[in-house]
């Protein structure tokens, strides 16, 4: 009896979640990445961040807009004792200017959290993929170096399945809202061969996220043109293309079917010039894609129509449509996870019943192994094989029998006072 009334005046493990994150919405990208740590150095930094912070689990999450940390614990954690433990190089200035923006969540409120996250809807992006992943990849990683637990376990479960739910039950993810996806895509419906002549100018990370999608689709003639030759070796070399420097453009050889550029010109680098070394008066249709603000093309190109034209301001307009619609799909997401949250509740109730009710088979167990072995022993003595054997087959069918049925009627009513 005492130990039922324990267990219905313990206190609930979702009070013990908190969320410390430091996030774009807050924070300078320069000030988060001064808080990345690469995975490899979690293995030696996590536990002992844990045991500093008195924590029963935690876990990191950390991308490029974003560190966070789920900590189970009695306590709320500070994000400035947090930062002093996790980051101790960092001046206290710096220290202070990172934790000050820090948000902080517990309770449902940070469960809630987590399904936002991992939903996208707390995302740079709205709709984007890729933040379950990371979410997954995070655990995975903090699991095995040891750091979570029963709790955490249980929390990224219902996390990941209330984000497979947001994209497969709504439109939150459809319809591209990246302008290098949506020039791709533009790219992709006027159906250049796989075999076309592709020149890239310009070494960013708008046309490395544009090579990834050439690679991925198996375009395998792109040539690279940089300002800096070393950086457009270093990609050509990461997606086997070839590397060439910008000064070279104009005597370049070979025409072209596709031209894609984006620099950061203040003037345009795709002068009539240009085009014309590089058209070599060819008469096939040519596909410019300039993804640059101000253009790479020269304006009296632009005018006289001489290509199929994909533009930024074209992509950037068709990206805010599409941004707006996956707006319209948030208050759809927001309804499946009050109703995961509903769930995630019960289920939290339903484990932390039984964690506590572990106890009762063995002690079941022992009573009867007592009964048999001293108890009742000269009794049995007495008895013949046949008869004994009789006996602990009853006890074992009433051990079977308490140790389910009156918990399954406890576990019934501890739920409903929980």
């Amino acid at each position: 009896m005492h130990h039922i009334k324990d267990i219905c005046t313990k206190q609930i493990k979702l009070k013990k979640f908190h969320v410390v994150a430091y996030t774009f919405k807050t924070l300078d990208f320069q000030l988060i990445g001064q808080l990345n740590t690469p995975q490899e150095q979690w293995e030696h930094l996590l536990p002992t961040l844990k045991e500093n912070l008195n924590a029963d689990e935690l876990m990191m999450i950390s991308t490029c807009n974003r560190v966070e940390f789920l900590v189970v614990s009695n306590q709320q954690p500070c994000p400035f004792k947090l930062l002093n433990f996790y980051k101790p190089h960092l001046s206290k200035e710096t220290i202070g200017a990172i934790a000050s923006k820090a948000e902080l969540f517990s309770g449902k409120i940070a469960v809630e959290h987590l399904f936002r996250l991992a939903s996208s809807l707390d995302s740079m992006v709205v709709g984007e993929r890729e933040i379950i992943t990371q979410v997954r990849e995070s655990y995975e990683k903090c699991n095995f170096i040891g750091v979570t637990g029963d709790s955490i376990r249980l929390a990224i479960k219902q996390t990941i399945e209330t984000a497979k739910r947001i994209f497969s039950e709504t439109n939150i993810s459809t319809k591209q809202v990246s302008v290098v996806s949506l020039a791709f895509q533009s790219l992709i419906e006027k159906k250049p061969s796989i075999d076309s002549r592709i020149v890239m100018v310009g070494a960013g990370v708008t046309n490395t996220n544009m090579l990834r999608f050439l690679s991925k689709n198996n375009f395998k003639n792109v040539s690279i043109f940089n300002r800096t030759l070393e950086k457009a070796e270093a990609l050509a070399k990461e997606f086997s293309y070839t590397p060439h420097s910008l000064e070279n453009l104009k005597s370049w050889a070979h025409g072209f079917d596709v031209l894609i550029t984006c620099t950061n010109s203040d003037s345009p680098i795709i002068t009539s010039e240009i085009y014309s070394a590089l058209n070599k008066n060819e008469n096939s249709t040519k596909i410019v894609v300039d993804l640059s603000l101000p253009n790479d093309i020269e304006d009296s190109l632009i005018n006289d129509n001489l290509f199929e034209y994909i533009h930024y301001n074209q992509l950037k307009q068709k990206s805010e449509e599409n941004l707006l619609y996956r707006q319209n799909e948030i208050s759809k997401c927001e309804k499946i996870i009050e109703e995961c949250l509903a769930q995630s509740k019960e289920i939290f109730k339903i484990r932390e019943v039984e964690i506590a009710m572990q106890e009762i088979p063995r002690l079941v167990k022992e009573i009867k192994e007592n009964a048999l072995s001293l108890v009742f022993a000269k009794d049995l003595a007495k008895l013949d094989s046949e008869s004994r054997d009789v006996v602990e087959k009853i006890m074992e069918y009433v051990e079977k029998k308490y140790i389910s049925l009156p918990i399954k009627k406890a576990k019934e009513i501890l739920l409903e006072k929980v």
